[in-house]
């Protein structure tokens, strides 16, 4: 059984060889996930509102983290599992170590920050201590009720991300997650930064795409999202998910593979899914 590795991912970067992600919450998901060509599992804190039922991931517990980490860890057949810090678990030092460490012992071998530069000094003493961390850019939506849902398109917002990620990276983040992040900023980062940047509406540039694993079976949940958009903005957005599961001639399974390929082959995000 292969073990993808984040040394593995940084060679694949460098051999321009997309990585596949997607989101598990427990051992069946993973299990059909890590066995169809998915890599990098990503144990979200969007499972409050695709599992749990919240509206936001606001509500989401260290507890369940652990909970749903140790589920996915017994069911991965390969996948390298990187787990969300949830809604204030890491505001300092202190608690973000101790948080953090909860989530490496569960099974996750990761760990991923929503955050800017203020997160540099807690990414430094995160690594230091082997805590493997990945950032989190554009869309957070940890920060829902500062930020509200946006699409990051501006020359400014372009400047304060590129910032960010090169602060980010210096302060040892060995992955970063862009978020509906305009195509060309992500692109930009992508060739700037020397760890693989993975995007979920970030455009087909980025070395590595995720998508709620929800949303690629068509399960829609990114519905909510695009709807607090609109209401946010006035402006109806892009769709940057789809539903591989539609086209699927062999169910889930096909499903997964299909989506593994497309990503693979630069065919996902299409020209109509991106922003």
């Amino acid at each position: 059984m292969n073990k993808y590795t984040l040394n593995q991912f940084t060679v694949m970067k460098q051999n321009c060889e997309r990585i596949v992600a997607s989101t598990a919450c427990d051992a069946t998901q993973a299990r059909i996930i890590s066995k169809n060509g998915v890599e990098l599992i990503l144990v979200g804190d969007s499972l409050g509102v695709t599992v749990a039922g919240y509206t936001t991931t606001i509500p989401v517990t260290m507890e369940q983290m652990v909970y749903h980490i140790e589920c996915v860890a017994r069911g991965n057949q390969g996948g390298f599992i990187m787990g969300d810090m949830p809604f204030m678990s890491y505001f300092d030092i202190r608690t973000a170590l101790k948080n953090a460490a909860k989530l490496m012992r569960s099974g996750a071998e990761s760990v991923k920050l929503e955050g800017g530069a203020w997160l540099a000094d807690i990414v430094y003493e995160l690594q230091k201590n082997g805590i493997p961390v990945c950032g989190h850019l554009g869309l957070s939506p940890q920060s829902v009720f500062t930020k509200g849902y946006k699409v990051y398109i501006g020359e400014t917002e372009k400047k304060q991300i590129i910032n960010d990620a090169q602060i980010l990276e210096e302060a040892g983040i060995q992955m970063l997650l862009l978020k509906c992040v305009h195509h060309e900023i992500a692109k930009e980062i992508s060739e700037l930064l020397k760890i693989p940047v993975i995007g979920i509406g970030a455009g087909r540039y980025c070395d590595g795409q995720i998508l709620i694993l929800h949303d690629l079976l068509g399960f829609n949940c990114e519905e909510s999202v695009l709807f607090q958009y609109k209401h946010d903005t006035g402006v109806q957005p892009k769709s940057h998910v789809r539903d591989f599961l539609k086209t699927s001639k062999d169910g889930i399974a096909g499903a997964i593979r299909d989506y593994a390929d497309s990503v693979k082959s630069l065919d996902f995000p299409n020209e109509n899914e991106i922003y």
